[in-house]
């Protein structure tokens, strides 16, 4: 099998790539995942056939789940990896992972590298249009369920102290009945680690359905959120599939959420402060 195509190769970080998509890759392509999770140093100095052999799976195997990552080939992948080790040098970060590491130390490790990886997957302009988004709208929904519940009633705290209307509700029936006394041009953000929660992803098409501009913050790409949500913030996932999801970080989320918060303050001070400049020339 070749193991080029047309598209060229960006160096970029390899570990958000493979977060953000491990719950959606097939049996064979998330061994692969694993075994580049869990030895990087040792994946970018094998073979294709020892990486195949590492992962209990075949060579095409391998250059499919590396295709799948957005890079040509194993070749293409193992740069990156290279690359990866180059800049955690440049750093001075050590491994993320040790047994010897006290739990303090590890948490701390652990939380450096879930921003890290989110700091690579959410875009720009992305986070640019989501900010915007909020800033602009007469009111303001978060939405999130179990963990992301939390998060959404921390959201709307700190979006009342800016002085949007901000508000949620954990009972979907009484979220409904809010839509709907809702004013046109609204905003939805819905928060779910997984982007599969059932009443997140109805409360999504509850907004759509009164036009409302709707934001999905999700560490999966390829989850039913990222899909139905206007704009999409993906953070990656530093927490494996068999893990349970009450004990997911959600670091990256409550990052991602703070600055957002930033964002609409500094807008709503810069539209303030041009208000007053146009209020002082009509007064002069």
């Amino acid at each position: 099998m070749s193991d080029t195509n047309e598209t060229e190769f960006q160096p970029l970080p390899v570990k958000p790539r493979v977060l953000s998509a491990l719950s959606t890759l097939p049996a064979a392509e998330r061994r692969v995942a694993d075994a580049v999770l869990d030895e990087p140093d040792a994946i970018h100095r094998s073979s294709i056939g020892q990486v195949g052999d590492m992962a209990n799976t075949s060579p095409p195997t391998v250059v499919r789940f590396a295709r799948r990552l957005g890079y040509r080939g194993f070749t293409d992948l193992k740069m990156a990896l290279a690359a990866d080790r180059g800049r955690a040098a440049q750093f001075g970060r050590p491994p993320t992972q040790s047994l010897e590491r006290a739990p303090l130390d590890q948490a701390v490790a652990d939380d450096v590298a879930a921003l890290d990886a989110m700091a690579t997957c959410v875009t720009p302009q992305s986070f640019e249009q989501a900010a915007a988004a909020l800033s602009a709208a007469p009111q303001v929904f978060f939405v999130g369920a179990g963990s992301s519940a939390a998060l959404a009633e921390l959201a709307v705290f700190r979006f009342l102290a800016l002085g949007l209307d901000a508000r949620t509700h954990r009972d979907p029936l009484q979220f409904d009945l809010e839509l709907e006394r809702a004013p046109e041009g609204s905003t939805l953000l819905a928060i779910s680690h997984t982007g599969a929660t059932r009443t997140t992803l109805h409360a999504v098409r509850s907004a759509h359905a009164r036009d409302f501009t709707t934001i999905g913050i999700s560490s999966h790409a390829k989850s039913e959120l990222a899909e139905l949500a206007d704009i999409v913030l993906v953070t990656g996932s530093a927490t494996r599939a068999h893990r349970l999801d009450m004990f997911t970080n959600r670091i990256e989320h409550v990052s991602v959420l703070g600055a957002l918060h930033d964002a609409c303050a500094r807008s709503m001070t810069r539209a303030s402060t041009d208000s007053a400049h146009v209020a002082a020339r009509h007064m002069d």
